[in-house]
């Protein structure tokens, strides 16, 4: 599970790279401006929000997954509106058998209602920004992950966007004492907790937005928009991010005991839960 502020963008575009080398700066910030760059909530500008929704359909169709809608209710939310989740799924040469494994990677395309043009991407603005947070739990399956995704990314290029680990020393969070889990909270707030709930290995990246530059002051509010943080080197950062993504998914279907061909990402051969999830603000569903 990888969970980012502004996921709606570089998660949908990992999609797009199945076929490719790189990510295609154009194309994410055509993408970015044309479908995703003004609110998007069921109350305020549901239109927009359902063209969003529509255009992650169609790419994911357009590059070869099994896309389908998922609707749901979520009375704590809305008791007039019922949600729909995009899945897109690219089946591997397992599918369907004993040594079937699923990775799943999750991402929001809704906004709150306040905020316009959002895309709370990395910001360089008042301070360094060139650096993406990776949150785990350090005596867990989750060491596997992060360590695959750290060594992916000293092998990309644009070695000035650095990688910062964060290893939380726990394995469950309730468990720990509550003064405990106030320090720690910050890295419960993202869809990944719910999959450490279960116990299922999770890594979370983040560009931890409201501790960050000018979202201490924009995060959620009309100033954290496009105009301010869709630059040339947030998005050559955002590329980077998704390019690893897409190198450590094909490293997770090298060969696996009991098998004797690898599943490569480019060869539609691993499966691909792209998983679009809608929420309101701080709430999260999984």
């Amino acid at each position: 599970m990888v969970s980012f502020e502004g996921r709606h963008v570089f998660i949908y575009c990992l999609c797009s790279w199945i076929y490719v080398e790189a990510a295609d700066l154009d194309y994410i910030e055509s993408s970015i401006k044309n479908y995703f760059s003004d609110t998007r909530h069921h109350v305020i500008n549901n239109h927009y929000k359902m063209a969003s929704r529509d255009y992650i359909y169609k790419e994911f169709s357009s590059f070869g997954l099994v896309a389908e809608y998922f609707e749901f209710s979520l009375p704590p939310v809305s008791t007039k509106s019922n949600f729909t989740t995009v899945i897109g799924m690219l089946k591997g040469n397992h599918f369907g058998t004993a040594y079937d494994k699923m990775i799943a990677i999750s991402a929001h395309y809704d906004t709150v209602n306040t905020t316009k043009e959002t895309f709370s991407s990395v910001s360089k603005d008042n301070y360094k920004g060139d650096f993406l947070a990776m949150v785990y739990r350090n005596p867990t399956s989750d060491l596997v992950l992060a360590n695959m995704f750290k060594a992916k990314w000293k092998e990309a290029n644009r070695e000035h966007f650095e990688l910062e680990s964060f290893p939380l020393p726990f394995e469950e969070y309730n468990e720990l004492p509550k003064k405990q889990q106030l320090n720690y909270r910050y890295f419960m707030n993202s869809d990944h907790a719910n999959f450490w709930d279960y116990e299922v290995p999770a890594i979370y990246l983040t560009d931890t937005f409201i501790y960050r530059g000018v979202m201490t002051t924009c995060y959620h509010k009309p100033c954290d928009d496009v105009s301010m943080l869709l630059t040339d080197d947030n998005l050559k950062f955002l590329c980077k991010t998704a390019d690893v993504l897409t190198m450590t998914i094909n490293q997770l279907s090298d060969p696996f005991q009991g098998t004797n061909e690898a599943s490569r990402c480019n060869q539609q051969t691993l499966w691909i839960i792209l998983i679009y999830i809608i929420s309101t603000n701080r709430i999260q569903f999984l």
